[in-house]
């Protein structure tokens, strides 16, 4: 072609023809041709090229289908025609052309043709003199990309002649730039003479690795076809083959098809059945591998692994290496066993350690120290900057991870430099976030070497070859389809736990329970050991929600017996134990008010672990780094400990603790003040530990009684000063912090509070009552019992107040005449008033407070004798509940509510259930409700209970 393109223009310049031309003539008489034209004439000469190429009227052939089959990331040709292009399009690929230096910065990813000589599109291709001399000039860009190309891939050469004038300068070039980075490129050879050993030798001098059509196949006498028997031998290499090979040579096979994954610290199971997918087996997320037709890929491994010790060592340094690196690969994906036709190998790994620890295990602590040292290495630096990811400093973490992503690029070091930007990508996002919550973060230092979101998109794309073919299991890891993928995979396990428990489906062999588990063990252990950022993300906690509702919910009914049915046994299969993992997601995932209606909506009222005291450490680490961001100040750091150190809270409150941890909770929560911990908080753990569970002691007692009389003070200091007198809020009017009275026990008796009745004392004496809880009468001296009823009821014949007439009837259940006619003359007003409210028209306010509420309560005193029923039968007929409890034995029971035995204690129960006919009317009710279904599963199960322990 070049020939005749040169006749062409010798053509034009009326020179003599010639069979063939120098290498010197074909860039002389192209430049000679553009030289004798007159500036407004140089479009001639472009048109002259153009024409003598384009008119053989070329089509794609066989050999662009093969080169584009082999799946390359880029073409560089010195072309200037559409060929490759047109061939792309063909076979439905995309290629962009790149042609010029303003071509370069819209490459995005490793999908392009690079037009090293320019094109005739451009008017840019090199073909005479000073176009070679002025290329660095005009082509520094793509210059510079050829380097990286030379540098990071290996170059095969396609329809060039091994003395071809373009080949060796390209070769001169790239081996001057890159020296020992220099990759040696492969030279498909297809001229006739065989090449001698000296030719060969001169060639790979020069840096370039020749290979031979003649040596595969001589009856090929077109080029075309010479070129398809390199195709056609390249398909049938497959350096992961075993077929055919020994037990060491497949041992060795194994060795590098895994080697590349040990390089990181945990792996899924996926990225192992990724590596092995060719290879006639199945690895399973049961930490299984399954072999078929007598696979000899693990033969040798599983003979090794079953040597002593000694045996093992005694082994070659090479095959010790091979298989130390192949175990260590299948222990960080946690495969246990490997399975033939015949038998199953159990391998026997050291003990594995899961994810990161320190993360696993809420040590900020630790951590925080981490990061406050200076790092050398690469590899540590990465770790420090997780971690400061982990105490939620993601500004920090996101300038320490660029760094570090430049560096490991430098240094070759692409798993890391991967890594390292998909969580720049992440924490960008989450900084950006964190702007408008708290307007703290500032990225505008280090915004022009943030990824753009164009650039993440193929991230992995533009990495080499080699490093994409080795890790192809971590393409999806940078960007959201990772966590979109986790969600899919979530929803569609525990999709399929939830439908094993509700048909009651008997399983065998690996459960949905188990995969369940192993799927969110997966997830935690990859990313975090891994180092990369994702359990911020909404996507990845409503997947971790998912899964662990899923396990709870088969938690909750694992212990439930079932019935033999048509003599089948039912199944057996292994129980369900949480542990600190389960214990973190939880932490991690939730909100507070998500765990407790998850485990109200399990009937959870007991979460068991598998060991306690793993469970205490990891709270007490979050409870020592809450008192090291307490004292620093920074705010974002200080919330970001609370919500997890509020979830805890939470779950402990469903945990069997020791005695020492109880005492450990009490005295923090009771000494500390948080923004997210509120009083009912501290109220609920108590509630869960010391009432229901007895964990009282002499430091519970001390703590919660100091925490009691501080509150107390500040509360009365603050009447005393008129200033604001909410103290300790709660989210529940009901709760404050007078119910700390309630847990001021020890064994099992109520504990009498000096300090509370000194102060008890000051009440009467200033008359503020306001401050006196029923919760304190307990908990102080019997005098000062006698003293305070003493005194309200003075204070009532005085002034009437239902809330101290409440406070007074508690302790002493008889009242006087004249406080029972102020009582009536209350009750007469709230009736009317109430009546009034319903019979208003129009858009009103929720009420404040129950209607009758008071009439009610009236009713529920003569339910129990508390007071007389003398005067009270004239509010007969105003509430069904006041009806209820005014004439219990004579109720029209059609118009019973069952919601009102909720709020019912075991008093007003039992005294119901002892009268046979009232008994009978409940019970009927009851049945007939949950018959009807009318009330929620919770609000059934509790009707449940009432029933059978006071009805039947």
């Amino acid at each position: 072609m070049w020939n005749e393109l040169t006749n062409a223009i010798c053509t034009k310049l009326g020179i003599k023809l010639q069979e063939d031309y120098s290498y010197e003539e074909c860039l002389k008489i192209p430049q000679m041709y553009y030289s004798s034209l007159e500036k407004n004439q140089k479009n001639e000469y472009f048109k002259t090229v153009e024409d003598a190429i384009n008119n053989k009227a070329l089509l794609p052939n066989a050999v662009h289908r093969e080169m584009l089959a082999l799946d390359p990331i880029s073409f560089i040709t010195t072309n200037y025609d559409e060929l490759l292009e047109e061939a792309a399009g063909k076979y439905c690929l995309t290629y962009k052309p790149i042609a010029c230096d303003k071509d370069v910065p819209s490459i995005s990813g490793d999908r392009y043709i690079l037009k090293m000589h320019g094109d005739f599109k451009h008017k840019n291709f090199v073909l005479k003199e000073e176009d070679y001399l002025n290329y660095s000039e005009k082509f520094k860009l793509i210059e510079t990309l050829l380097k990286s190309i030379f540098a990071t891939n290996t170059v095969v050469f396609i329809g060039y002649r091994l003395n071809d004038y373009n080949i060796k300068l390209i070769l001169n070039w790239a081996k001057e730039l890159l020296k020992s980075d220099f990759r040696e490129p492969i030279f498909f050879y297809t001229d006739d003479e065989e090449l001698s050993p000296l030719e060969l030798k001169y060639h790979e001098s020069k840096g370039v690795a020749v290979l031979e059509w003649g040596k595969i196949d001589k009856n090929k006498a077109q080029f075309p076809d010479r070129y398809l028997t390199f195709f056609d031998a390249i398909k049938k290499i497959d350096v992961f083959d075993y077929n055919g090979k020994n037990d060491n040579e497949a041992f060795k096979t194994l060795y590098y098809m895994l080697k590349p994954l040990d390089e990181l610290k945990a792996l899924r199971y996926t990225d192992i059945a990724k590596r092995l997918s060719k290879n006639n087996l199945i690895v399973e997320g049961n930490g299984s591998i399954r072999i078929w037709d007598n696979n000899v890929l693990f033969s040798r491994f599983i003979e090794i692994d079953k040597l002593q010790k000694n045996e093992k060592e005694a082994l070659s340094k090479e095959t010790y290496k091979m298989y130390k690196t192949i175990k260590s690969v299948l222990a960080k994906a946690c495969i246990y066993w490997i399975y033939d036709n015949k038998s199953v190998h159990t391998i026997n790994h050291d003990e594995i350690p899961f994810a990161d620890p320190y993360c696993i295990m809420f040590d900020y602590k630790w951590m925080n120290n981490y990061v406050k040292k200076q790092y050398k290495t690469i590899d540590k630096k990465y770790t420090q900057a997780f971690y400061l990811y982990k105490l939620g400093r993601y500004n920090e973490s996101l300038a320490s991870f660029l760094e570090i992503s430049r560096r490991a690029f430098d240094e070759k070091n692409y798993l890391l430099f991967y890594f390292a930007k998909a969580n720049c990508f992440k924490l960008r996002k989450i900084v950006e976030n964190s702007n408008s919550l708290f307007e703290q973060y500032n990225p505008s230092e280090i915004e022009d070497d943030l990824p753009i979101e164009k650039q993440v998109e193929n991230l992995f794309n533009r990495l080499p070859f080699e490093f994409r073919k080795n890790y192809e299991s971590l393409k999806d890891i940078h960007g959201q389809i990772l966590l979109y993928k986790y969600a899919y995979e979530a929803f569609e396990a525990a999709h399929k736990v939830d439908e094993v428990i509700e048909t009651n489906t008997i399983e065998y062999g690996t459960t949905s329970g188990y995969r369940a588990i192993n799927r969110v063990n997966d997830y935690v252990n990859f990313l975090l050991a891994n180092g990369l950022v994702a359990d911020v993300f909404t996507e990845y906690k409503t997947s971790v929600k998912r899964i662990m509702e899923s396990i709870l919910h088969k938690y909750s009914v694992q212990d439930k017996q079932e019935i033999l049915v048509n003599n089948i046994l039912p199944n057996r299969e292994e129980k369900i134990v949480l542990d600190e993992i389960d214990f973190n997601c939880l932490v991690e995932c939730f909100e507070d008010k998500e765990l407790v209606r998850l485990l109200k909506k399990n009937s959870i009222f007991l979460l068991e672990f598998k060991n306690i005291k793993v469970i205490e450490n990891a709270v007490k680490n979050l409870l020592d780094y809450f008192m090291v961001v307490k004292t620093s100040g920074v705010f974002n750091e200080y919330v970001h400990i609370q919500s997890k150190l509020k979830n805890a809270l939470v779950l402990l409150r469903y945990i069997n603790l020791s005695q020492e941890f109880v005492d450990y909770i009490c005295t923090f929560i009771m000494t500390n003040e948080f923004r997210d911990i509120l009083i009912i908080d501290k109220v609920l753990f108590l509630d869960s530990q010391i009432y229901n569970r007895k964990m009282y002691s002499d430091k519970t007692i001390k703590s919660i009684e100091n925490a009691l009389l501080n509150y107390f003070d500040i509360h009365k200091k603050a009447l005393d000063e008129g200033t604001d007198t909410n103290v300790a809020p709660s989210t529940n009017v009901n709760i404050s912090y007078c119910n700390l009275a309630n847990y001021l026990k020890l064994d099992d008796k109520d504990y009498v509070s000096r300090g509370l009745s000194e102060r008890v004392n000051k009440i009467i004496e200033d008359e503020q009552y306001q401050l006196f809880s029923v919760s304190y009468f307990k908990h102080i001296t019997k005098k000062q019992q006698k003293n305070l009823r003493e005194a309200i009821e003075k204070r009532l014949e005085k002034q009437f107040d239902i809330r101290l007439l409440m406070l007074f009837l508690e302790y002493k259940p008889k009242i006087n005449k004249t406080i029972k006619n102020q009582l009536l003359t209350f009750l007469r007003i709230e009736k009317e008033n109430d009546d009034k409210e319903s019979t208003q028209k129009g858009v009103r306010a929720y009420p404040a407070k129950r209607k009758y509420e008071n009439i009610i309560q009236a009713g529920y005193w003569c339910f129990l004798n508390i007071i007389d029923t003398t005067g009270l039968e004239e509010f007969l007929g105003v509430a069904d509940e006041f009806d209820f409890y005014y004439q219990y034995e004579k109720f029209d029971y059609k118009k019973f509510d069952v919601r009102w035995l909720f709020d019912m204690h075991d008093v007003e129960l039992r005294k119901m259930a002892e009268n046979g006919e009232v008994s009978r009317n409940i019970r009927q009710c009851i049945i007939e409700s949950i018959r009807t279904n009318n009330y929620s599963k919770l609000d059934n199960d509790k009707l449940k209970d009432i029933l059978v322990k006071y009805f039947c």
